[in-house]
């Protein structure tokens, strides 16, 4: 979890294709936001979905830009911003929102 979602848009921007090695990025680009405290682990089992943030991001890889979004949550008190993925149903259910909003403008679908 990270207190602000542009960290979380700017791993997006910068992740290298899927079919790379992603593990040494991840821990490469999240590390110093751990140390300062910007991103901290949570148990999201226990995260309350208060909202959700979207931006246009043009990966590195890919042409044109398509719409990326995080989910605003609640952890013990603490807000900050997760990947929907982690919050199970409700996580797919707003990904497939966002995919099909970039199918219907002719951008690529996957986050």
């Amino acid at each position: 979890m990270c207190s602000d979602a542009d960290v979380w848009f700017q791993m997006f921007e910068q992740r290298p294709a899927l079919d790379q090695d992603v593990s040494k990025f991840f821990a490469d680009f999240f590390n110093p936001y751990k140390k300062s405290g910007t991103c901290w682990v949570v148990p999201t089992s226990s995260a309350y979905l208060i909202g959700v943030r979207t931006a246009m991001v043009k990966r590195a890889d890919a042409n044109p830009a398509s719409k990326y979004v995080v989910a605003r949550v609640v952890v013990g008190g603490r807000g900050g911003y997760i990947t929907p993925i982690t919050l199970q149903q409700n996580g797919f259910d707003i990904i497939k929102a966002v995919s099909l909003e970039n199918q219907k403008h002719g951008v690529p679908l996957m986050q």
